[in-house]
């Protein structure tokens, strides 16, 4: 073998060392490359979503109308007058004090030149507090004039309108709660009082009047809501408006079974303000969602109003 074939054998050797070193090399680092997209892929979890439910019993439902009304007072101040004419020889209240009916409020010499001297005393007719007194000592009052003015504790009543539609759903004594946006403590019990069944024809409405159980926190002319009670039923199952969901074939709650969010289709009857009565597809102990949100099969994790 002469010089040159052994040169050529040579660098054709060395060329395949390096082929082969070159795909050693790719070889390792597309290895490397897979193995390195295996660890960093991110590993799949299931979303759990935290809701509040509610367990299905039977109770009573109340179906109530809510409506506006007006705080009106039937009581209005009373004027102790002067049965006689005379000078004003006493005064026993001033205004702030609280009186009964009967109360002496004060006097006036009735007397008159040639007679013997004698006081007329004017009383209360009333009980209430006295917010004005309108004479002074010494002041010649006529007979009929006003010595004070007492206005008596309120009498507060509420005046509705009620649609024509309710005319046969209340009555004399049909009940009512009472409460105010500007008074989000307010709650008071009330029961029609007087009711006028003739309608107005330009608004095809009825008027009535309630009267409240306490007078704390009303006032005259106030505005207030009252949730008038047109019916009840007794051992229904009762679930909140906020847990039921309208779909293009009904209507829909979630039921918790097994950990998950099961739609279940509801038929629903009357509802108020806060609830519907559900004619069927709930059982007595079901447990609902009824804040949260989730889909069919979402995983739950049921919290308490203390979390």
């Amino acid at each position: 073998m002469n010089t040159n074939e052994k040169a050529s054998k040579a660098v054709t050797v060395v060329l395949l060392l390096i082929c082969c070193a070159l795909a050693a090399t790719i070889i390792i680092k597309t290895l490397s490359g897979g193995e390195e997209s295996v660890s960093m892929a991110a590993p799949t979890t299931t979303a759990v979503a935290n809701v509040y439910t509610e367990t299905v019993s039977a109770t009573d439902f109340t179906k109530t109308v809510r409506l506006y009304g007006r705080v009106e007072n039937n009581n209005s101040d009373v004027t102790a007058v002067a049965s006689t004419t005379g000078y004003v020889t006493q005064i026993l209240v001033k205004k702030g004090d609280s009186v009964e009916a009967g109360d002496i409020l004060g006097y006036v010499d009735a007397s008159v030149a040639g007679s013997s001297y004698r006081e007329s005393p004017i009383e209360a007719k009333t009980s209430g507090t006295v917010t004005g007194v309108s004479v002074t000592l010494g002041e010649y009052l006529a007979a009929g004039s006003t010595f004070a003015t007492i206005t008596p504790a309120p009498d507060y009543v509420v005046s509705l309108s009620i649609p024509e539609k309710y005319i046969n759903d209340v009555s004399l004594g049909s009940r009512a709660i009472l409460s105010s946006s500007l008074t989000p403590s307010l709650s008071i019990d009330a029961g029609i009082s007087y009711i006028d069944t003739r309608v107005d024809s330009a608004t095809n409405t009825f008027t009535a009047e309630l009267s409240p159980a306490d007078m704390e926190g009303l006032r005259d002319g106030m505005t207030i809501t009252a949730d008038l009670v047109t019916s009840t039923q007794e051992n229904v199952f009762v679930v909140p408006i906020e847990s039921v969901t309208a779909m293009s074939d009904g209507t829909y709650v979630y039921k918790v079974t097994d950990g998950q969010a099961k739609l279940g289709k509801v038929e629903l009857g009357d509802n108020n303000a806060t609830s519907y009565v559900v004619l069927s597809g709930l059982a007595e102990g079901d447990e609902i969602v009824t804040e949260g949100t989730v889909s069919d099969g979402t995983a739950v994790n049921v919290l308490t109003r203390s979390e």
